[in-house]
C-alpha cells in the first residue's frame, strides 16, 4: 500500500435521543478520532448516513457537514425505509444504510463503525505505521467505557483509562479469538474499498434485524480474502440499548447470521437504484426511485476498486454456485432418526423434557441461550461423499422461541430459529464430513420467559450431489 492513504468511517444515525448525550457524544468522537490522525499519512474522513429523520426534529448531516469539512452526509427518505423495512419496531434498516455510504466513497479504506466510537491509540498507531494492505478484513475489540466522561476534548489518557471500563466484548480468548473475531460488534469492520465493492457491503437481505451484519460481513469477507487482523480496542461509550447490556431486549428478529454464506447482494447495492439529489455541499438526499427522477448517484470509487470488485463478486458468484443448499431441492432421504436419542441437560438450566410415542415436548429455563436439551448423532454414522446430508427438525412452539444448532466442541454452528408467530417450523442444519456429536436446542426468548415446543421429528437426511 503506498505511504499516504485514505480512510472512510461510515456512520448511521438520525436525530431520535437514541441514548442521553448520544448527538453531544457523536461530535466528540468525530472530532477525537480526526485528531489522532492530523499531522500523519493518513486522511480520516466520515460519511454520516441520516436514515429515516423525524420530521419534528432538525437534521444532523447539514450540522455535522457544517461543523467538520472532512464530513459527508447521506439524508435517506422516510419512504425509503418504508419500502425497504420489514420490523415495525427497527428505525433504522443498518445493511442499507451502512451500504449507502459504502457504495459512493471515494477513499481507500472503508470502516464501519459507530457514533459514540472512540479509537484505541493502539489501532491508530498500527494503521499510520504499519499501513493497511488490500484484501484484508481488519477489526477491533469494543471495549465499553463510563458514560458521564467528558468526552468534549477528551484525551486517550482518559479514554483509555483502565479504570474507565465497564465491560468488554472479548475477542482475545477462546472461542472469540480466531478471525473474523465475530465478538468484536459491529463497531470495527474495515477493509479496503475494492473488496468493499466486491463483497457488495452488508447482507441486505437482512431487513428485520440489527444484530450480526458485521459478522455475515466478516463471514463473507474471509471466504475471498486473504487475511484478517484484529489491530486493538476501541473505546465505546455504554448505554442501556447496547447488545449484550442486558438492559433493554435487542430490537428486531433473530435470525441465524451464519446461513446462507456467503451472501450476494445485487449490483444494485447501496440504494443505487434510488433517486439521488445534491441537497447541499457534500450533502445528499435519497428518496424513492421515479421514472422522472434521475438516479444520480455519486460515484467516487476509483476504477481499480471497482475492476477489483467485479473480480471479487464474481468469485462469490462461484462460492454459491458450489455451495450445498440450506435445504433439500429434491425429495430428500431419510438416513436416521434422532429421536430416540434425546438427552435433557444439567438440571440447573430449569430445563424439562417429556418423551411422548413419537415427539418430545421440550421446555426451557428462563435464562435467554439455556440449554433444553441434546439430540446425539451416533458416532459411528458415516455419510457418503456423493451425497449432501442435513439434520432436519421439525417442530411446533407453543411459546417463546428456540435457537437449534449444531454443537462442535464448545461452539454452536448453522443454528436456525423457530417462534410461537410459526405454526410448525422445519429446520435444516447442513452436515459436512466433520459430524458434529450433538444436536443442541436453546431458549432464545428473552430473559425470563421460558419456551415451549414440541419435537414432531428429528432425522438425518440426504440428496444426491446435482451436477
Amino acid at each position: 500500500m503506498r505511504n499516504s492513504f485514505s480512510i472512510e468511517a461510515v456512520i448511521v444515525g438520525r436525530n431520535d435521543e437514541y441514548e442521553p448525550n448520544w448527538e453531544s457524544n457523536l461530535f466528540s468522537a468525530i472530532a477525537y478520532n480526526r485528531r489522532l490522525f492530523e499531522k500523519t499519512n493518513v486522511d480520516y474522513r466520515v460519511a454520516f448516513v441520516e436514515w429515516n429523520p423525524l420530521s419534528e426534529r432538525p437534521l444532523l448531516a447539514p450540522r455535522l457537514t457544517a461543523a467538520f469539512p472532512f464530513v459527508r452526509g447521506i439524508v435517506v427518505d422516510p419512504k425509503v425505509h418504508a419500502h425497504i423495512c420489514r420490523s415495525a419496531e427497527l428505525p433504522i434498516v443498518l445493511t442499507f444504510a451502512f451500504n449507502a455510504g459504502f457504495r459512493t466513497t471515494s477513499a481507500d479504506f472503508c470502516l464501519g463503525t459507530c457514533g459514540d466510537i472512540f479509537l484505541g491509540s493502539r489501532v491508530v498507531d498500527r494503521i499510520v505505521h504499519e499501513g493497511l494492505q488490500e484484501r484484508c478484513l481488519y477489526r477491533a475489540e469494543r471495549v465499553s467505557i463510563r458514560n458521564d466522561l467528558q468526552f468534549s476534548g477528551a484525551s486517550p489518557e482518559v479514554i483509555e483509562d483502565p479504570t474507565n471500563i465497564v465491560h468488554v466484548d472479548t475477542c482475545t480468548e477462546p472461542p472469540y479469538d480466531r478471525p473474523p473475531y465475530t465478538n468484536a460488534s459491529g463497531d470495527f469492520s474495515m477493509v479496503d474499498t475494492g473488496t468493499m465493492f466486491g463483497i457488495r457491503g452488508y447482507d441486505e437481505g437482512v431487513k428485520n434485524a440489527r444484530l450480526h451484519i458485521d459478522a455475515r460481513f466478516g463471514l463473507t469477507a474471509m471466504s475471498v480474502i486473504d487475511d484478517c487482523k484484529l489491530l486493538g480496542r476501541v473505546f465505546h461509550v455504554s448505554h442501556a440499548s447496547s447488545h449484550g447490556s442486558g438492559q433493554q431486549r435487542t430490537l428486531g428478529q433473530i435470525y441465524d447470521h451464519t446461513a446462507n454464506l456467503p451472501y450476494a447482494n445485487p449490483r444494485t447495492w447501496g440504494l443505487a437504484s434510488y433517486g439521488w439529489k445534491s441537497i447541499g455541499e457534500r450533502l445528499y438526499g435519497v428518496s424513492m426511485p421515479s421514472l422522472w427522477r434521475r438516479k444520480n448517484l455519486p460515484n467516487a470509487a476509483l476504477r481499480a476498486a471497482r475492476a477489483e470488485g467485479e473480480r471479487i463478486a464474481a468469485q462469490i458468484a462461484g462460492i454459491r454456485a458450489s455451495a450445498q443448499p440450506e435445504r433439500p431441492t429434491v425429495p430428500a432421504t431419510v438416513e436416521t432418526s434422532l429421536i430416540p436419542n434425546v438427552t435433557p441437560v444439567l438440571a440447573e438450566w430449569g430445563s424439562a423434557v417429556e418423551t411422548n410415542e413419537n415427539t418430545i415436548s421440550v421446555k426451557t429455563g428462563s435464562q435467554q441461550w439455556a440449554y433444553a436439551c441434546t439430540l446425539q448423532v451416533h458416532p459411528n454414522q458415516v455419510l457418503n461423499p456423493s451425497r449432501y446430508h442435513w439434520v432436519a427438525v421439525r417442530l411446533a412452539v407453543t411459546h417463546g422461541a428456540f435457537g437449534v444448532g449444531l454443537l462442535r466442541g464448545q461452539e454452536i454452528v448453522h443454528e436456525r430459529f423457530a417462534t410461537k408467530d410459526e405454526t410448525t417450523s422445519e429446520i435444516f442444519l447442513p452436515l459436512d464430513e466433520s459430524l458434529p456429536g450433538w444436536i443442541v436446542l436453546r431458549n432464545a426468548a428473552e430473559d425470563g420467559v421460558s419456551s415451549i415446543a414440541t419435537i414432531e421429528t428429528a432425522q438425518i437426511v440426504s440428496q444426491p450431489k446435482l451436477g
